[in-house]
């Protein structure tokens, strides 16, 4: 059986790309668009009929505000949305534990209700997921993955660009000997342009640095990669 990635997932069948190889404008690629078309439609369709898991998020409006972070399931990891993934009820395991299908895989997730579910249902996951280690499930391990509230999402999220931030901060001292742990961002009009861990944006002047850390921001400058001008 094909697995699905991202393209397969989301339904994004590629029409301008569907006769390649094939002569412009022949029967053959017009065939071709008009079952990109109607494969595309039937999964909007189905998104729509589907049942939707949810709680504690802003749900999306339509299929098209759907969200999708995972390019492909097999490897999915991490946090993120799978908004989009066509998944079906496999088992229901107890009121918040639930088995589903994807292409011939299994997922095991938690924290979802399972309330009126039954074996077969078309399921929509709207809420982030936290994929987690696999879980036993008739006598071999599966994929699991946990359910998020928004505000979870949200906390972890911020965590791990903090984390990204702090891998390239730097320590600079200012003249009065305080200190400033943040990214280079840039330098404009005599003014050392950063960034703090949680993202906030600092602006000091280069006067306003110690001797040493305003050097070191002058090299930073001197190694930023230069912007490009569109013509």
């Amino acid at each position: 059986m094909m697995k699905w990635v991202l393209g397969a997932c989301l339904g994004f069948f590629v029409v301008s790309g569907v006769s390649f190889g094939q002569q412009a404008g022949s029967k053959a690629a017009y065939r071709a668009m008009l079952k990109s078309q109607q494969d595309s439609a039937l999964f909007e369709a189905d998104w729509n009929e589907a049942k939707k898991l949810s709680a504690n998020i802003v749900e999306p409006n339509s299929f098209k505000d759907a969200k999708q972070d995972f390019h492909s399931f097999e490897t999915a990891s991490g946090i993120g949305f799978a908004q989009q993934m066509p998944f079906k009820v496999y088992s229901v395991v107890d009121p918040s534990n639930v088995i589903l299908s994807f292409d011939g895989s299994l997922l095991w997730l938690q924290g979802a209700s399972t309330g009126g579910l039954h074996i077969g249902d078309s399921i929509r996951i709207l809420n982030p997921i936290s994929f987690g280690p696999p879980k036993p499930y008739q006598d071999k391990p599966i994929r699991s993955a946990k359910t998020m509230t928004g505000a979870e999402f949200d906390t972890i999220q911020k965590k791990i660009a903090r984390d990204k931030r702090k891998e390239k901060s730097q320590v600079f001292e200012l003249s009065d000997g305080k200190t400033i742990e943040a990214v280079f961002v840039d330098v404009r009009k005599g003014k050392a342009i950063l960034e703090d861990l949680d993202g906030a944006s600092l602006e000091h002047a280069l006067t306003e640095f110690s001797a040493k850390s305003a050097s070191t921001i002058r090299e930073l400058f001197k190694k930023k990669p230069k912007e490009t001008k569109p013509k």
